[in-house]
């Protein structure tokens, strides 16, 4: 395996399969979904093909707190040192203007996506998936896939694609029915990393700050580093045009840009709260992950949710490389998870937009522990993981249909 932790270079094209590309499935990008999945596909026996359009290893805007439920899946597929030396954070800071709360949740696991992902994939190869970074895909109704990068280009048909680009991804951008729907009301990403937690912010918890325009929170890295994610009124961005958006985020909150030692450049996203109008078709493209949708959680449950969609999608894949996928299946395994999580992330999102109701419910949750209890309880619903489905044995090319 070729993958190294350095900066330079990326990991380029790992051989795991060997095999040529006689690929039973694709998996379009390399974040924790698409990682975990071809893990687990790989195990299984299916020969399985990781392309992601950036060179690894590479940054990415995320809060970086894996939860509770994420820890767990990735422990069940036994890939738990992929969380090796991330920090385990059992606090939340609420900062509303000058009332702020403390409050105890379900240990989070904070963690460097850069090298995070790269553990993930390099997991993924060890297990028999070939990796291909600086390679772009555009999925085709026809059943191919286009890759383009590193100077040539190929056309494949897998069995099965599996889209896990995320936001801001272009796979499917020529195939008609998967567009995205958007919140018109949705806020807008910014984050990067720190080399230090600023002046004022403590390292034994993570730390959100809130206001009209949106939230930013702060979470410890192991090293000293610090991980800094926002969700902002695309308005205010517009407001501010010409200042850096992270730095006038942090200022808006009294933290001077200047002492907080951004590492590296700013990242930013589209509009998060969206979900694309189709998951899957024909039992040969799934969309899992981000790249099937986000609803905008308050304190960062996005990667154990896309974790534990990649968990459930593994043995539908297998079906569907044996034809014994049922259509649909997928699609409303998603569409229960959004169901669940949309009420609770609404009425999250509506507190966050008020901070005058947000300052007085953190005022009486500090004085009256049941409020406290209350916000608590909310925070571990927001973690809990979907419905899992387990039983998927090893695949056999060949075999139930498969040719």
């Amino acid at each position: 395996m070729t993958g190294q932790s350095g900066s330079g270079g990326g990991v380029g094209l790992v051989a795991g399969t060997g095999r040529g590309s006689g690929f039973d499935a694709v998996v379009v990008g390399a974040g924790p979904a698409g990682s975990l999945v071809s893990h687990r596909l790989a195990s299984l026996g299916v020969r399985t093909l990781v392309v992601d359009r950036s060179r690894f290893p590479r940054g990415k805007l995320c809060g970086g707190c894996l939860a509770r439920a994420g820890q767990r899946t990735l422990e069940a597929a036994g890939l738990a040192s992929c969380m090796a030396d991330a920090p385990e954070i059992d606090r939340l800071w609420l900062r509303t203007g000058k009332r702020s709360l403390n409050l105890a949740i379900p240990a989070y696991r904070v963690v460097d996506r850069s090298s995070f992902d790269l553990r993930m994939i390099e997991a993924a190869v060890a297990a028999g998936v070939e990796f291909r970074d600086g390679v772009g895909a555009q999925a085709r109704p026809d059943g191919t896939l286009e890759l383009d990068g590193r100077g040539s280009t190929e056309t494949l048909r897998p069995r099965v694609v599996i889209i896990a680009d995320g936001l801001g991804g272009s796979s499917l951008r020529g195939y008609p029915g998967f567009s995205w729907r958007v919140s018109a009301r949705s806020h807008v990403g910014i984050g990067g990393l720190l080399d230090s937690m600023p002046p004022g912010v403590g390292r034994d918890a993570v730390t959100m700050f809130h206001g009209r325009h949106g939230y930013l929170g702060l979470a410890p890295l192991a090293g000293g580093g610090a991980d800094v994610a926002a969700a902002v009124s695309p308005a205010w961005v517009a407001a501010n045009a010409g200042r850096p958006p992270l730095g006038a985020m942090l200022a808006s909150f009294g933290l001077d840009p200047a002492r907080c030692g951004l590492v590296g450049r700013p990242m930013g996203s589209p509009r998060l709260t969206r979900h694309r109008t189709r998951l899957e078709d024909s039992a040969r493209v799934f969309v899992c992950g981000d790249a099937a949708g986000y609803l905008e959680p308050f304190t960062g449950e996005g990667m154990s949710w896309a974790l534990g969609a990649a968990e459930r999608l593994g043995p539908m894949v297998i079906g569907a490389l044996e034809s014994a996928y049922e259509p649909g299946a997928w699609t409303a395994s998603v569409r229960r998870d959004w169901s669940r999580r949309r009420v609770l992330c609404r009425s999250v999102s509506a507190l966050l937009r008020r901070p005058g109701l947000t300052g007085m419910l953190a005022a009486t949750a500090s004085a009256w522990g049941p409020a406290a209890s209350a916000l608590s309880l909310a925070v571990r619903a927001l973690q809990a993981p979907g419905r899992d489905v387990r039983g998927a044995r090893e695949f056999r090319p060949g075999g139930g249909g498969v040719a």
